[in-house]
């Protein structure tokens, strides 16, 4: 793909993605003489105009071609007794346009101007709207406007349209209309683009929220940015669609005080919560989820306020900790079981789950994901405004097949993982494909099928660059980094883990900000900078301890044992002291898969001590863990440990 932009307007979402940037310069010396000759003629006695045209435009192209067409139309291009200075050039590109603009005949300049506030592309048939010109005297000033190379007509459309020959004048030809004047023409054509597209607002939505917006037509800039906010999230456009419900919400706010006005301020609030969580805007959304609850406060609606009170505590599962998280997700459960609203009772308890999970309670987490499943699978109407049932589910298919992976429960896990892919295939939004992969990959990884999780992750990470779907990215860049540190290639690792420190940073993505210390930590120890590495692992374990992410800090602690054990010596009996503390808190968390590998670990301490009987006994009760959940690749580890015994 290949994409132009003004140095000024560098669009944002360009930041972080792999693009090749060509800086396009002035000319050379060459080929802005060739540039001249095409436009003045090669006379000998044009030489010294070209050499001052080029001085004066610093051989910018644009700057060229706005220069020369201003001398052809005063006719001196061949006038060998014109001096510079009668030519009365501006300094600046703009001013050179604004000038053409000016000796325009008064009809021309008018309909200009008015082509430049429909915007960059100009549709014949809506200008005629506008003007009421008759056809045939619009379209000679249209083709007079096209011969002095302000218009050019666009040929890739089915009806024709006209585009401006460069977008610096279709700027320069609106920024000369007074503001008051604007105004008047965008509510013009407001009105005639209302006419022509009844029936089909939709299709120009866009369009007719820019104009109702700078009509200063509030009531309308809201209908019309909600109704291109939401076109833009079907499309998973969440950028566009975060910038229109922005417009409808400022739109509401500068009506008059009534409660309408409250009601619905705080219904696009809930609404455009999914567009700016997708987008990994999570400030934002939390902002909006306050402000929601703030105002459906001062107007005693407790229906709004539930909504507002389940927004927030789904954003503190990113934006808080799991001890803030669970108590507003506890209220909002019970408010919604009070008020028997069963759609934000579904929300309410997958986000519980989704806070208990971070905390490390694992069947609470798996008993309020199966209320949730239960709820929408017999009725996936029941999903609150501004999501559906099957996206929902996708979204509880994926948190229930990472909790029972934590839990070593793999069957469960599998098919949990496998219903939340159906669904997302079915539904055919990147969103919930990302999710779906996402979880897929975690499980896959769990378990020990290593490549089957980087099939999974890669897949999962590869949407969201080519989507605009940023929450997951850091989630899913900490697990890639996770699985290359125990496939050994720890370097890799490291990279790919700063970029998901990084964007977690970027994006105030406080769960993975916790998490991908852990990881880091655990690939700096495999890099040989074991001090960095136990460093960045006690340091998480005491943030985690703080925030209330028990899951991580087992993850910690379990990378810190590893470390440890490798360094033998004197570490060997730290490393030691370290998995006893492991071995008990995961067996309270049920987290099997980590219990059997700290099992294993010791096992290999106790060996390696001289200590068999022991070491055997630990590499029994972890393979009876591998087996129980079954985790083939881990099992066959620990029987090939376990057969190097002599006596066995």
């Amino acid at each position: 793909m290949l994409l132009t932009w003004r140095t000024e307007y560098t669009p944002g979402w360009l930041e972080g993605l792999d693009v090749l940037r060509i800086w396009l310069r002035s000319l050379d010396a060459v080929s802005a003489n060739v540039l001249l000759d095409n436009l003045l003629g090669t006379a000998v006695d044009l030489d010294a105009l070209k050499a001052r045209i080029l001085r004066h435009t610093g051989q910018i192209p644009l700057f060229i071609e706005e220069v020369a067409r201003q001398i052809i139309g005063r006719r001196v291009a061949g006038g060998a007794g014109a001096s510079w200075d009668t030519l009365e050039i501006p300094p600046t590109v703009q001013g050179v346009i604004a000038s053409r603009i000016d000796r325009l005949s008064k009809e021309d300049k008018a309909l200009l101007q008015l082509a430049s506030v429909l915007g960059p592309r100009v549709s014949p048939h809506l200008l005629a709207a506008v003007t009421e010109m008759p056809v045939a005297q619009l379209q000679s000033r249209l083709w007079s406007l096209e011969i002095l190379d302000f218009l050019e007509e666009a040929r890739s459309v089915p009806s024709v349209e006209y585009v401006f020959a460069h977008d610096l004048i279709r700027e320069v030809a609106y920024e000369s209309i007074l503001r008051s004047e604007r105004e008047v023409l965008h509510r013009r054509i407001l009105t005639a683009l209302e006419s022509t597209s009844a029936g089909r607002e939709e299709d120009v939505a866009e369009a007719l929220c820019h104009h109702a917006v700078k009509a200063q037509d509030w009531s309308k800039a809201d209908r019309y940015g909600h109704l291109a906010a939401r076109k833009a999230f079907a499309r998973s456009a969440f950028r566009d669609a975060t910038g229109y419900f922005q417009f409808a919400m400022d739109a509401v706010d500068k009506q008059s005080v009534s409660l309408p006005r409250e009601q619905r301020a705080i219904d696009l609030r809930i609404e455009a919560r999914l567009a700016f969580a997708a987008l990994g805007d999570i400030e934002r959304w939390f902002e909006l989820c306050r402000d929601a609850e703030a105002r459906s406060e001062t107007i005693r609606d407790e229906e709004r306020r539930l909504a507002s009170i389940a927004m927030r505590a789904a954003a503190l599962n990113f934006y808080g900790t799991p001890y803030e998280a669970i108590a507003v997700a506890e209220e909002a459960v019970a408010l919604a079981n009070q008020m028997n609203d069963t759609p934000w009772l579904c929300l309410v308890e997958y986000g519980l789950g989704q806070s208990y999970f971070l905390a490390g309670r694992y069947r609470d987490a798996e008993r309020h994901l199966a209320k949730a499943t239960a709820l929408l699978a017999s009725a996936p109407e029941n999903a609150p405004p501004g999501t559906t049932g099957s996206s929902l589910l996708v979204l509880c298919h994926m948190m229930s097949a990472i909790v029972h992976a934590w839990l070593g429960e793999f069957d469960q896990a599998e098919r949990c993982s496998e219903e939340a892919s159906i669904l997302a295939e079915m539904n055919e939004r990147p969103y919930d494909m990302i999710a779906a992969d996402y979880g897929r990959g975690v499980v896959q990884m769990m378990r020990g099928d290593l490549e089957e999780a980087e099939v999974s992750l890669n897949q999962a990470l590869r949407v969201s660059r080519e989507s605009e779907a940023r929450l997951f990215r850091p989630l899913i860049m900490s697990a890639l980094g996770s699985l290359y540190s125990q496939q050994g290639h720890a370097g890799r690792a490291t990279e790919v883990l700063l970029q998901a420190k990084d964007e977690a940073d970027k994006l105030g993505h406080e769960t993975s900000k916790v998490a991908v210390s852990a990881y880091l930590g655990a690939a700096y120890g495999q890099l040989g900078d074991i001090q960095h590495g136990l460093s960045l692992l006690r340091a998480c374990q005491a943030n985690a301890r703080q925030k209330g992410y028990a899951g991580i800090e087992a993850l910690a602690a379990s990378a810190e044992a590893n470390i440890l054990a490798s360094q033998g010596g004197h570490m060997v009996e730290e490393a030691m002291g370290c998995l006893h503390r492991i071995i008990e808190f995961t067996a309270k968390l049920e987290a099997l898969p980590l219990l059997g590998a700290a099992k294993g670990v010791r096992a290999r301490l106790l060996a390696a001590s001289g200590r068999t009987d022991e070491a055997k006994e630990e590499l029994v009760q972890a393979i009876s863990l591998f087996d129980q959940s079954k985790m083939t690749v881990h099992l066959q580890r620990a029987k090939a440990a376990l057969s190097k015994f002599s006596d066995i």
